[in-house]
């Protein structure tokens, strides 16, 4: 009977911490040319999740920085250093941004603009 008891109460308690499922919405493609530093490149909107599956940048044949803001705190730069032309940025792996969160591109100088792609699955949040 304890058992029963136990799995009982986590079965209700376990529906009550789901917060949605995952609906796939669209596929987003950034291209560009940052102008300002930083540069936000993107803003997930509400009710919306963003799973970038790629992304790369370039600042005047030299990696340029991009940090992913996750509730107003900036992730370390995004940086992967290839000792030769065409040095990029490059992901490892997906990255997931809840509603709120951005994507910004940081120039360490302001004189290069950085050119920008990201490849990204977006989600709608339904519960």
């Amino acid at each position: 009977m304890k058992k029963i008891i136990i799995f009982s109460m986590l079965l209700i308690g376990g529906q009550h911490l789901a917060q949605g499922n995952l609906q796939f919405n669209q596929v987003l493609t950034f291209t560009g040319m940052s102008t300002t530093n930083p540069y936000t490149v993107g803003t997930v909107p509400v009710g919306k999740v963003w799973k970038i599956e790629n992304f790369a940048s370039e600042r005047n044949s030299y990696p340029a920085n991009i940090s992913f803001v996750c509730s107003n705190i900036a992730s370390n730069a995004y940086l992967l250093n290839i000792p030769y032309p065409p040095n990029q940025l490059k992901s490892d792996g997906p990255i997931w941004l809840k509603a709120g969160d951005y994507i910004q591109i940081i120039n360490s100088s302001a004189g290069y603009p950085s050119n920008f792609f990201f490849s990204i699955l977006e989600f709608n949040i339904v519960p």
